[in-house]
């Protein structure tokens, strides 16, 4: 199963998911028995391992490198949030916040919510040590809070400072105590991929496998703006104007697990989206299955073509 997971990219969380998927698929209540079980194998666990992976992450950030981390990754995120809230300006003026084909505006603006634990999967396996250091700063952008204010950019909605402080302090802490403690910070490094596939599973059993296939044709249609726009502006401003290799581009493409939050987190305050919440869920479901499963074969493609090589294993 390891030698598996080593060969797929992004494998150590995307085979745990797959696994997750199909299990409580078929065994729905299984795993929902209350204590350490539940903590471990659902949902419930994952801001906790995701917590821990932004400290260990923070702990092996060298505190000279922070500048060079917030100017890639913070470019990067606001080049993708930006095509985000521009397509979904554009989708309201054509088609109103129903949208078309059963695609509400919420659906193409949840595009932008990155997978940010795919994304730590996939530098590790060829990213640099910069890309690396970038997992804290790409979860911004698979915040809750930080998708509700793109979403409702020009309305009256305020943004919760906390989601952002909350986001930022595994990180900030971490990067206290590494630099304090140098020989720590090299003790918890392999932690991270011991973790990655207890998070994959966890967020693989919060998906509706029947659910998310009877809105494979609007998840695949979500999935244009993604691979056909935002990634290739990406990609474009990666290489020429940071003048990297473009190997963190594809590695925030894929849309995260915590899209799924926005319907429920939204249908109290937004009629289109109470009355859409079911359908909206299955489709973010699917994009997230299927952006989970395509980017780490285009990104190994890419490496290909571009003579990038896969980082050694006990990186």
């Amino acid at each position: 199963m390891l030698k598996l997971m080593r060969k797929i990219p992004g494998g150590m969380l995307i085979v745990p998911m797959i696994i997750a998927m199909v299990f409580t698929n078929i065994f729905p209540n299984a795993l929902h028995i209350g204590g350490m079980t539940e903590a471990t194998f659902t949902g419930k666990g994952s801001q906790a391992m995701i917590g821990i992976l932004c400290f260990i992450s923070g702990a092996n950030i060298d505190i000279k490198s922070v500048p060079k981390v917030i100017k890639k990754m913070g470019s990067l995120m606001l080049v993708r949030a930006i095509i985000g809230v521009l397509l979904n300006i554009i989708y309201v003026k054509l088609f109103g916040f129903e949208g078309v084909l059963g695609i509400p505006a919420l659906a193409v603006m949840s595009t932008t919510c990155i997978s940010a634990a795919l994304y730590l999967a996939l530098t590790l396996d060829y990213g640099s040590d910069l890309d690396i250091a970038g997992f804290s700063f790409a979860g911004l952008l698979a915040n809750p809070g930080i998708m509700i204010l793109l979403y409702s950019l020009g309305s009256e909605g305020e943004l919760d400072v906390m989601t952002i402080v909350s986001s930022l302090i595994p990180l900030i802490v971490g990067l206290i105590v590494g630099n304090l403690d140098k020989e720590f910070a090299s003790f918890i490094h392999p932690a991270t991929g011991m973790l990655m596939p207890f998070l994959g599973f966890t967020f693989g059993a919060g998906i509706n496998i029947l659910d998310a296939l009877k809105q494979s044709l609007n998840g695949v249609l979500l999935t244009l703006p993604i691979y056909f726009i935002s990634l290739p502006a990406m990609i474009l401003f990666e290489r020429k104007v940071l003048k990297t290799n473009g190997v963190a581009s594809f590695a925030l493409s894929a849309v995260g697990a915590i899209a799924l939050s926005l319907p429920q987190l939204l249908q109290d305050i937004d009629p289109v989206v109470a009355a859409n919440a079911s359908a909206l869920t299955s489709q973010l479901a699917f994009l997230t299955i299927f952006t989970s499963i395509l980017t780490p074969i285009l990104l190994s493609k890419y490496c290909k073509k571009m003579g990038i090589e896969k980082n050694k294993l006990e990186r």
